[in-house]
């Protein structure tokens, strides 16, 4: 079917931009593409490209895998949610995608859309490609400056399951007996609850209320324990003049200048984590660090607008190579 709709395409003047398509596509289009001599650009959004479970991430024990992809360490490894038996299919996938999909070897072009995925990934790229970093845009309206010295509550925005974290921030918000909002829901709703009974829960939000629970704290905090590949909420919070605590460990962590407009902490470290909230207890400090981010975001702001204009210019680079 792909096929039929590249012969209506001239490969000369033809990008085939491909996003986000391992859990609903073989790699069989991408193969057709490049066989047929089209210019084809694969935009970064997880890390299926190399790892078999898309994560670089060892669920059953919530860590970092560390492990070489396809490596026989790789294979060993249980590391899928499931279990190890859809570990070895997504393992077999993974095979028959890097030898028949041509996926990565016959792409020339990537766009990451981070330095830190980028990072993680550039490995297992061919050594000959060409890789842009073109982020993902948000959509947050230009407003004064959020007064987060007159906040208390500090905000975790995002699904609750174990790799993001929402334990750790549980704990240490209770320990300190800080004001605490959990703006999703997921599978460790109630391990939340049980650890921090005094934690707000919303469930799912608009993306219009999330803006609002944002405006109305003292801080967002992002403990995700995996890589990530972006993260967008520390810019929506940036962009509302509202400082952010990350994990050091994941991507979020680029959209942060440690000390200036916002906390980094060491991931997985619940001390660590307790230790940063306090310091933006001090209203001085999290009003200072909440201005840095605002002045910061919108200095080059990522609107949809510059997204297109930055995919123009990969565009124009790839068309010309």
């Amino acid at each position: 079917m792909f096929s039929q709709v590249l012969d209506s395409c001239d490969s000369q003047d033809t990008i085939v931009h491909v996003h986000g398509w391992s859990k609903a596509l073989s790699s069989s289009p991408i193969r057709e593409a490049i066989k047929r001599g089209f210019r084809t650009v694969l935009t970064l959004h997880d890390y299926f490209v190399a790892c078999p479970n898309g994560g670089f991430f060892i669920y059953p024990q919530n860590q970092i895998c560390h492990v070489r992809c396809m490596s026989l360490e790789c294979l060993r490894t249980n590391c899928d949610p499931r279990s190890y038996t859809q570990k070895l299919w997504r393992a077999g996938r993974q095979a028959v995608q890097n030898r028949f999909g041509l996926v990565p070897s016959g792409i020339k072009h990537f766009i990451a859309v981070s330095r830190f995925s980028y990072e993680v990934l550039h490995s297992y790229l061919p050594d000959e490609a060409s890789v842009h970093i073109v982020g993902n845009p948000i959509t947050v309206p230009k407003k004064d400056p959020t007064k987060v010295h007159q906040n208390t509550a500090f905000v975790s925005v995002g699904e609750l399951t174990k790799h993001k974290g929402p334990q750790l921030l549980a704990e240490a918000s209770r320990r300190l007996n800080a004001e605490t909002v959990f703006v999703g829901d997921g599978e460790y709703r109630s391990l939340v609850s049980s650890i921090n009974p005094d934690a707000s829960i919303t469930g799912w939000s608009s993306h219009e209320k999330v803006l609002d629970y944002l405006a109305r704290s003292r801080a967002l905090v992002f403990p995700s324990l995996w890589y990530e590949t972006q993260g967008l909420v520390p810019h929506e919070a940036a962009a509302l003049g509202v400082p952010a605590i990350v994990s050091d460990s994941c991507a979020a962590k680029d959209m942060v200048e440690d000390g200036v407009t916002g906390l980094l902490f060491k991931g997985g470290d619940v001390d660590d984590l307790g230790d940063k909230i306090v310091t933006l207890q001090d209203p001085k400090v999290a009003r200072e660090m909440g201005l840095a981010a605002y002045n910061r975001y919108w200095a080059k702001p990522a609107t949809m607008k510059l997204h297109l204009e930055q995919l123009e210019t990969v565009y124009t680079q790839v068309l010309q190579a």
